[in-house]
């Protein structure tokens, strides 16, 4: 089996909540930052179950629920490098966008974490009605 040199987007994404958690002293807002698991291992039935209770394939990892310079908040795609963005994937990109939040994807934790340090920097503020 070959292996990849680059990590996992599990191990991607625990890297960018533990480097969040460092940023906490910082930008306090980063507490209220959460993930969206919106992938599944397991048979059929367990992705009826989820479906069934609202879970949309493309839907984003990670939200910010911060407003900033006038979006609603900040939604993350993340990527491990050399990974594939889907359809349905830059579909919720679209539509999220289309609604005020900034919605990015990103190919590292280390891009996601330079991504969000620049939508808090945006300066404080509500979104436009």
């Amino acid at each position: 089996m070959k292996r990849s040199l680059h990590p996992t987007e599990h191990q991607e994404q625990t890297a960018l909540f533990k480097m969040a958690e460092l940023y906490h002293g910082k930008y306090p807002e980063l507490r209220t930052m959460f993930a969206i698991p919106n992938h599944w291992q397991g048979g059929i039935g367990r992705g009826r179950y989820l479906r069934a209770e609202g879970q949309r394939g493309g839907v984003p990892d990670i939200f910010l629920p911060v407003a900033r310079n006038g979006w609603h908040g900040c939604f993350i795609e993340l990527k491990r490098p050399g990974g594939k963005v889907s359809a349905s994937q830059m579909e919720w990109q679209e539509a999220l966008t289309n609604q005020g939040y900034l919605a990015r994807i990103c190919w590292s934790a280390e891009e996601a974490i330079r991504t969000i340090e620049a939508y808090l920097r945006m300066g404080n503020g509500r979104p436009n009605s």
